[in-house]
């Protein structure tokens, strides 16, 4: 059962990892505005909002906004390795693809919002 939860919530992070790169791909403003200083922004911005939605401590809005930072570079991680196995050349890893996975990984927290914590 644990591994069937554990299945299920990586195949949701990729889900939205390549909703967001699709949406990005797609999109002149996300295209242009999907960089490193906004996906700090936005992660700073959830810490707060998560707290107040939530009506829990700082601890648990540090956590709630780290956790798609660390599933946006395990999916970004996994899809490389995986699904990129033509390209021979070596790149960076926090590059246009990463933060566009990101920015779909991040619009999947701001849903999770909406969903009753208790």
């Amino acid at each position: 059962m644990i591994l069937f939860v554990i299945f299920f919530g990586i195949l949701i992070y990729v889900a939205f990892y390549f909703l967001g790169r699709t949406l990005c791909k797609k999109n002149n403003f996300l295209k242009k505005n999907a960089n490193k200083s906004n996906a700090i922004i936005l992660s700073v911005a959830l810490i707060p909002i998560v707290m107040t939605v939530d009506r829990e401590v700082l601890a648990y809005g540090f956590g709630y906004s780290l956790s798609p930072v660390i599933g946006a570079i395990i999916t970004h991680f996994l899809v490389s390795s995986l699904f990129n196995k033509k390209k021979k050349k070596k790149t960076l890893f926090f590059n246009e693809e990463y933060y566009f996975g990101f920015a779909g990984i991040m619009l999947l927290s701001y849903i999770a919002l909406l969903l009753p914590s208790t």
